[in-house]
């Protein structure tokens, strides 16, 4: 009994020790709050798969507890021992367990991909914590997490302050390792870039820890911590050359060619032609005078416009690949070769909001994002050819309406699908504008109170734009309905991340001729959820390296999963045209004629009526199977004789990619036009607008004047007077404003 009494002493003397008291906090307090917190992951999209959102989450995590920890544990032991080490092996593998055990009860995206992940951004936030929490205990004793805080504050800050002073968005951080910019850039992986990055900072951190912990007496203190803050500055200052951040003097370098007007400075690629430098220059021209002359004011600042080559191009320097984005504090905007024509209004009036806008980021109120989209979207109300209120009053018309009101606050925004958010917000602030004035909606983008700046409820606004939105005249038409309404946003979608980067992959290996490695990739994203593009990729691939036969089998065995989506629509189409590249040419009329009646879409419309007429012609399989120039020539004939409206926005298109000249296009128009119905009259309209861009202002406006006529569609009326308007300045202004072109042009 005495030996038994000593052993349960020397237990209970154990268990109390400095180091198992440690180790029973850091177990018991700590991994509960990692399992509570990564639960609670489980519950959001994004977050709930292992992927970069769950990996850059959790690594903010481990920083903060693992710093948190280490502190703990210095302040009741001399010197780390594997109790901590084990630990900090426990912290990183609680979140790893969590989402493995979840997924097995719903899917994995890609377990690979997803270790991938969490082995660069979150394994390599551990030695970062620790050595904050280092660091913090070796300043001070008494306030070292005070410190510790601090610490995570300043880095935190860094990348705040790189979004608000450099032209970027995008940045690489300790906490979250990087961070792309945008959400709707799918296609995120792990590159050597961010390997590299996660290395300097696991680097850093260990000598952090070696200097710490060689200076056993502390008698360096002083040289230390000079040498560690150094250190990091350096790198922020070094980090442009390093490619982890951009500043002007990287973008001047990129796009070298300047345009400088007294309102707008214009950053151009080396390669960009003269022509496309006026169009662009001209266009900002006008859109900032009619901007200006509806909000009754200007921007305060000269407004600086980024264009860059490509997508890619700008989710490299800029952050941004998919989404053309404006700094409204910066009076700067970001644009892209292939975008600009259908987006530099609206960026422009972000730019315009910044007058009336709040915070340091001159947004709207509480960075409401429904208010600061509503108005870009207000100020250009076209979605596809067709105006934001007609659009929200086809969806009033077919669903319950969304829950504005809901929308209006936070950033419930961004949890529904764009094509419903951006309609919505734009008709909506559209409406407050045309009813209540433009200074009222300046009131409220700034204080973001409906009350204050109305003398309403939201609520009661909110039910008077819909009551607005019933009395417009609508052709009631399902398929248009899911055409502009049945995509998902990024968070509806399955494994966006994953299955952004695998079509990518997938599409580089049809276009570098490895088409079995492309029918692999693709049938892969096909076996855990129905996309489009990988549908036809796949089905490219089998007509280029099998048979036709099997193409067409392809979207007949996955088609019926895209019903209710604009995507259903487009694989009719192409379903058609491989049938008429057979000898089943009853199956593609089928197909076409189906198309006609459902009429989707404008483009789908002619485009379908132009089948019909090829078929007929019994010119329809070799249209199909034609190159461009092939496409053209067989358009060219067929207005020989007599216009055929429906061919004239696709013979223009092709025009375009092929680089028919514009002279020798336009003489083929030389016989008179009538406009007697929609065809015929949004023919003249995008030759309007193909003769606008080709600096031929007098019939770009003669067109316009005649797109007019047509009224039987009185949601199009809108969008005629809105090229008449643009066609006419031009015709009255562009030469004056050209006159200063060669003198502000500079490289």
């Amino acid at each position: 009994i005495p030996s038994l009494n000593m052993n349960m002493k020397k237990f209970a003397n154990n268990l109390l020790s400095k180091e198992l008291s440690s180790l029973w906090v850091s177990i018991l307090i700590l991994p509960i709050t990692i399992v509570i917190l990564n639960l609670f992951l489980m519950q959001f999209p994004l977050t709930n798969v292992l992927g970069y959102e769950f990996s850059a989450l959790n690594s903010v995590l481990l920083i903060i507890l693992s710093g948190l920890f280490t502190i703990n544990w210095l302040r009741k032991n001399q010197s780390f021992s594997k109790s901590f080490f084990i630990c900090l092996i426990i912290f990183f593998l609680i979140p790893l367990f969590i989402n493995i055990t979840f997924s097995l009860f719903t899917e994995f995206c890609s377990f690979s991909e997803g270790i991938i992940f969490y082995s660069s951004i979150t394994i390599t936030a551990l030695p970062i914590g620790v050595a904050l929490g280092l660091l913090s205990f070796y300043l001070t004793k008494r306030f070292n997490v005070l410190i510790f805080m601090f610490l995570i504050l300043c880095i935190a800050v860094i990348p705040v302050a790189e979004i608000y002073f450099y032209p970027q968005i995008y940045f690489y951080n300790p906490l979250v390792g990087y961070f792309p910019g945008s959400i709707y850039d799918e296609g995120l992986t792990v590159d050597l870039k961010l390997i590299t990055y996660r290395i300097i900072n696991v680097i850093y951190s260990l000598i952090i820890i070696y200097l710490i912990l060689s200076d056993k007496l502390f008698k360096r203190k002083l040289r230390n911590s000079i040498i560690v803050l150094a250190t990091a500055i350096a790198f922020i200052l070094i980090s442009p050359f390093l490619g982890y951040s951009t500043n002007y003097s990287r973008l001047n370098d990129l796009l070298p060619v300047k345009f400088d007007s007294p309102r707008f400075l214009l950053h151009l690629p080396e390669n960009i032609s003269e022509k496309e430098t006026k169009l662009l220059a001209l266009h900002t021209q006008f859109y900032y005078e009619g901007l200006e002359k509806s909000i009754k004011e200007a921007p305060s600042d000269k407004i600086e416009i980024f264009l860059f080559e490509n997508s890619e191009q700008k989710k490299h320097y800029f952050g941004s690949g998919s989404a053309d984005v404006a700094k409204p504090w910066l009076y700067q905007i970001y644009l892209s070769r292939q975008t600009w024509q259908s987006t530099l209004k609206h960026e422009l009036a972000h730019i315009f909001s910044a007058e009336f806008g709040s915070t340091i980021f001159k947004l709207a109120g509480g960075l409401n994002p429904f208010l600061i989209e509503g108005f870009a979207t207000a100020q250009d109300p076209f979605r596809e050819y067709l105006s934001v209120d007609y659009l929200a009053a086809l969806a009033l018309s077919e669903v319950d309406p969304l829950d504005i009101d809901k929308l209006l606050s936070g950033f419930n925004f961004f949890l529904s699908s764009s094509s419903f958010t951006y309609t919505y917000a734009g008709s909506f602030t559209k409406y407050l504008i045309e009813n209540f004035g433009i200074e009222q909606f300046k009131k409220l983008y700034s204080t973001n109170d409906f009350t204050k700046s109305y003398g309403l409820s939201s609520k009661r606004i909110v039910n008077d734009h819909i009551n607005y939105l019933k009395t417009i005249p609508l052709e009631l038409n399902i398929h248009e309905y899911h055409y502009h309404f049945g995509r998902l946003s990024i968070v509806q979608k399955f494994c966006p991340r994953y299955i952004g980067k695998s079509l990518q992959n997938g599409w580089e290996q049809v276009w570098s001729g490895n088409l079995d490695n492309a029918k692999k990739i693709f049938r892969s994203v096909l076996s855990k959820t129905p996309n489009y593009s990988a549908l036809v990729g796949l089905a490219e691939c089998l007509e280029k390296q099998d048979s036709i036969n099997l193409a067409i089998g392809i979207y007949n065995t996955f088609g019926s999963q895209f019903e209710g989506t604009p995507y259903h629509y487009l694989l009719t189409l192409r379903l058609a045209d491989l049938y008429a590249k057979t000898t089943n040419t009853s199956e593609a009329l089928k197909l076409v004629e189906r198309l006609h009646q459902e009429k989707p879409s404008i483009y789908l419309d002619i485009i379908s009526s132009l089948r019909l007429r090829l078929f007929h012609h019994n010119t329809l399989k070799s249209y199909v199977t034609s190159d461009d120039s092939g496409k053209f020539q067989i358009l060219k004939d067929i207005n020989k004789n007599e216009y055929f409206f429906p061919s004239i926005p696709l013979m223009i298109n092709l025009a375009e990619v092929t680089g028919v000249d514009y002279e020798n296009f336009i003489n083929e128009f030389h016989k008179t036009i009538f406009i007697t119905d929609f065809y015929s009259a949004y023919a003249v309209y995008k030759l309007s607008n193909y003769m606008l861009m080709n600096f031929d202002f007098r019939n770009a406006r003669k067109m316009a004047a005649l797109a007019k006529r047509y009224r039987n569609r009185q949601h199009l009326n809108l969008l005629w007077q809105d090229n008449f308007e643009k066609a006419e300045w031009f015709y009255y202004n562009a030469d004056e404003f050209l006159q200063q072109f060669n003198n502000a042009i500079t490289q």
